[in-house]
């Protein structure tokens, strides 16, 4: 009797644990991204300045999906310890069409604010 009840046991957490994982990937595959889903999405890099010797300029640039976008910071954007900003790209251009595991780069450079010249 005993073992008919832990083998009941056992039946009830691998049905709930099966139903549990169809609930989800259905989830993830109906709603995998909501910006993907309107067509766009966005990449907010977190720059650390703590590193860098009094930045006046910063140039940030952003690669995904076969699109490049460049902004650049100054001012009150670089005086605490992190920068922010925003990239919003296409999810689908005429190269290709992103996907939530798709890769993306973020460069910055701190720029002399007169010559526009890299600092090294």
């Amino acid at each position: 009797m005993y073992k008919l009840q832990v083998n009941n046991k056992v039946l009830f957490s691998l049905f709930f644990v099966s139903v549990a994982l169809v609930l989800f990937s259905s989830s993830v595959i109906v709603f995998p991204n909501q910006a993907i889903a309107a067509g766009k999405f966005t990449i907010d890099p977190k720059i650390n300045l703590k590193k860098l010797n009094n930045p006046q300029k910063l140039k940030v640039v952003a690669y995904s999906t076969g699109q490049n976008k460049t902004k650049y910071l100054t001012g009150n954007d670089l005086n605490s310890n992190t920068a922010t900003v925003s990239f919003q790209f296409n999810q689908k251009n005429d190269l290709v069409t992103a996907v939530h595991r798709d890769e993306y780069f973020v460069c910055a450079y701190d720029l002399n604010p007169q010559t526009n010249e890299m600092k090294s």
